[in-house]
């Protein structure tokens, strides 16, 4: 169990303590870790607190919010998108479909979101592109070949 949710155990079994009470009741810990700990939990609204009497000190509480419904994350289901896209490209290409294998590559680039996946994935497709059989003709029929010697152009 994390240091933050014993915070949030204790503060529900005991609500309205200060950070001191809470302290004792963690002997192993520096007060100031658990003040510091506590003061993230108010900031990210998982505590509420009021001011104590006497010193200026708080009296926290956990915060109460009204049930929500749970969703399913969003992003669940893009990266099992990927995924599959990803298993259908590595699949092509253990079949010696280079040029297909390419264009799905192309398709998961679209769906990733990270610069370091978008390099992972350009790279793959560069490899497919460059174990292509042939190469690529235009739309004309003739494709461009170079031979040894004469100079194309």
């Amino acid at each position: 169990m994390s240091l933050r949710d014993q915070i949030i155990q204790y503060l529900t079994e005991h609500p309205g303590s200060r950070v001191a009470d809470i302290a004792e009741k963690m002997p192993k810990l520096n007060y100031r870790t658990i003040a510091r700990n506590v003061l993230k939990l108010h900031a990210d609204k998982f505590l509420t607190r009021k001011p104590g009497a006497g010193r200026p000190h708080y009296l926290y509480s956990v915060a109460e919010y009204p049930s929500v419904e749970v969703t399913e994350d969003p992003r669940k289901e893009r990266h099992e998108k990927i995924l599959v896209l990803e298993d259908i490209a590595l699949d092509l290409e253990y079949r010696g479909l280079h040029r297909r294998a390419a264009a799905a590559w192309l398709r998961v680039f679209d769906l990733v979101e990270t610069d370091r996946e978008r390099e992972r994935i350009a790279f793959r497709r560069l490899h497919c592109a460059n174990r292509t059989v042939t190469p690529a003709v235009n739309y004309s029929g003739l494709a461009i070949t170079s031979i040894r010697g004469i100079n194309v152009d």
